[in-house]
């Protein structure tokens, strides 16, 4: 776990050679952040906060609590951490280290909101010391194309990508 610092701030997805406009953190403004931290380690997540955040959106709302738990620990997790407040965020990627890598499960908790809290998950994730060779990132977002567009995420083209859901167990069964 580290201090959350101005000098970790910055954009190695390999998707632009320029720096993501990181509303402020790259400038430095407003940084009430420095009292918060950064962590890799999921045994320090709060899953009591994070399983019914999950559920509660549109995107897990039929995710099992030990679903979810599982999927943080068998990712690249970082969570964001307040002194007072416990943790107040958080975001996953699922990877092969070198050409791909998937981003879930982005969440910041409604009183820290606001405060470019999510962008700098984003930016802490594609700067994860695992992760950082990584030239092709992906993801799927309803409504907050607007976070990911400063890092160089653009929408794919039509029908380039597939799904398959097989079986997912309803909410509430193990």
């Amino acid at each position: 776990m580290r201090p959350v610092s101005a000098l970790s701030i910055g954009c190695s997805s390999g998707a632009s050679d320029s720096k993501a406009d990181l509303g402020g953190f790259a400038s430095g403004k407003g940084w009430a952040l420095m009292n918060l931290r950064i962590s890799y380690n999921t045994d320090e997540f709060d899953f009591d906060l994070i399983v019914p955040a999950t559920q509660a959106s549109y995107w897990g709302n039929s995710r099992r609590r030990d679903g979810i738990i599982k999927s943080f620990r068998n990712s690249y997790s970082v969570g964001l951490f307040h002194p007072a407040d416990g943790q107040v965020g958080w975001v996953r990627a699922t990877s092969d280290t070198v050409y791909h890598a998937y981003i879930y499960d982005l969440q910041v908790m409604p009183a820290h909101r606001g405060k470019g809290l999510g962008t700098y998950l984003v930016s802490e994730l594609m700067n994860h010391p695992e992760l950082g060779e990584v030239t092709g990132w992906m993801l799927s977002t309803r409504d907050h194309h607007h976070l990911y567009r400063p890092f160089g995420f653009r929408d794919a083209a039509e029908g380039r990508h597939m799904v398959l859901t097989r079986n997912e167990p309803e909410l509430g069964s193990s």
